[in-house]
């Protein structure tokens, strides 16, 4: 029996100069105590674990530990039952991980109810007493990036943000907290927004829709982008075709599929995991340093 995993690359760029370098912030991962491994929010815990390596390299497993609101066990014909669980324990779900301090790259695997690069923008912040404050750029595809640079106009952005939790703040870009506040004012789960040039000419800010895109995908306390795509048209193509970017879907990315035991309900084992994370950036890592020019 096969299982698909899914691996995406984030460029790691500090968010002010005064930031740990990437080296040493590594190294106080590693020299983390089991207790310090864990970050606690809102009635959810990260934990990041095993962590292992060097200042250059490392690899680990964040876990999304869902404390609360416990949902029930049931059966197909409807037996239900609560989870037997200890005070100290809940339900997890595991991203591997690696980090690469020579070339500012991280790799991590896809889990939709995981740990988000946003969470690890934050666990690395808080564990390294706020010095450590990076944010993670998703690298799009050599054809992405030109499929970019020949949208000189853009006459439409289509954004789907998810809620984030009021709890966090979102100081750092008003116009998405401000956003956000009508879905928790609301009770809504995410929110589609089209911002359209319509029949005015012109075009909108590249620079500015790029910046908003990265802190969006990776700065901390930012809400989860389900979509962002932009549309517009290349000045010098005489025919006037509209172009589409999806900017999520022209990301540098890799899946693979793994063996696991048929029938098995059960997670796949960190080493295998491990194993992918190495894989996929050994197949994507000659088109990153292309893609950055290192």
């Amino acid at each position: 029996m096969q299982r698909t995993l899914r691996c995406d690359f984030y460029q790691i760029v500090p968010a002010r100069k005064s930031s740990l370098p990437l080296d040493r912030v590594l190294m106080g991962l590693l020299s983390l105590d089991s207790d310090s491994r864990n970050l606690d929010e809102f009635g959810v815990v990260f934990r990041m674990d095993p962590v292992v390596g060097t200042k250059h390299r490392i690899f680990g497993d964040l876990v999304r530990i869902r404390m609360d609101d416990l949902p029930e066990k049931c059966n197909r014909n409807g037996k239900k039952e609560p989870l037997t669980l200890d005070e100290d324990e809940g339900l997890g779900e595991s991203n591997a991980f690696m980090i690469d301090s020579d070339r500012s790259i991280l790799a991590i695997q896809r889990n939709k109810f995981g740990v988000s690069p946003n969470s690890l923008c934050r666990f690395i912040f808080e564990k390294t007493n706020r010095d450590g404050e990076f944010q993670f750029d998703p690298i799009l595809t050599g054809s992405g990036l030109q499929k970019l640079k020949n949208l000189s106009t853009i006459r439409k952005m289509e954004i789907r943000l998810a809620r984030v939790d009021p709890k966090h703040g979102l100081d750092s870009n008003q116009s998405i907290s401000k956003t956000v506040d009508i879905l928790n004012e609301y009770g809504g789960a995410y929110v589609n927004l089209t911002l359209s040039m319509s029949h005015k000419s012109g075009s909108m800010d590249k620079g500015k829709i790029l910046r908003a895109f990265k802190e969006m995908v990776s700065k901390v306390d930012q809400p989860s982008v389900e979509k962002f795509i932009i549309s517009g048209y290349n000045d010098e193509d005489s025919d006037g075709k509209n172009e589409i970017v999806d900017l999520l879907a022209d990301r540098i990315g890799y899946r693979a599929l793994i063996e696991v035991e048929e029938g098995s309900k059960k997670s796949i084992p960190y080493l295998k995991r491990k194993r992918f994370i190495e894989e996929a950036f050994a197949s994507c890592g000659a088109e990153i340093r292309h893609v950055l020019g290192s």
